[in-house]
């Protein structure tokens, strides 16, 4: 139970980033759209990990199928959030030896997702937590693995021109 504090507190913490974010003229163009698609995507998935403490805090067994379309849904929302920030690295990124697209990242995000969603998932009981497992969990963090070394290249890529 610990932990729903620290999502409570992100939480709240997202609501105001959003809140200085969208209350704000911004310039429109990919950055800015990509990272205000982060914010909303984050309040989303931060909102199903603590409905997921509280179905759980309250007895709901992980097993049920109410558990299981939340674990899938958080596996979606994990998908959705590397996909995003994947391209906003990439968006960002002067120049790259890794060629990448929106309609790619798209696929690959509608296809982990549906595989991530089909595939199995069980959970394994650790006092008052429940883990997710099975290949549907692998599936994901595969994906989010490959975003973050491909995030991981484009930043080292253009370490250079950072300038502070």
């Amino acid at each position: 139970m610990v932990g729903v504090y620290f999502s409570i507190s992100g939480f709240i913490f997202i609501l105001i980033f959003m809140v200085n974010f969208f209350s704000k003229e911004r310039v429109n163009n990919i950055e800015t759209k990509c990272y205000g698609n982060l914010l909303i995507i984050s309040l989303i998935g931060i909102f199903f990990d603590i409905l997921g403490c509280i179905l759980l805090q309250a007895g709901i067994d992980p097993e049920s199928f109410l558990y299981h379309c939340l674990a899938k849904i958080m596996l979606i929302y994990f998908i959705g959030w590397i996909s995003i920030f994947t391209y906003y690295v990439y968006s960002i990124s002067p120049k790259s030896i890794i060629k990448m697209n929106k309609k790619i990242i798209f696929i690959f995000f509608i296809v982990t997702s549906i595989l991530s969603s089909v595939l199995n998932i069980n959970f394994e009981l650790n006092g008052t937590v429940a883990f997710p497992q099975g290949l549907g969990v692998l599936m994901t963090y595969g994906f989010v693995g490959i975003g973050l070394i491909l995030s991981f290249i484009l930043t080292i890529e253009n370490i250079k021109n950072v300038k502070l």
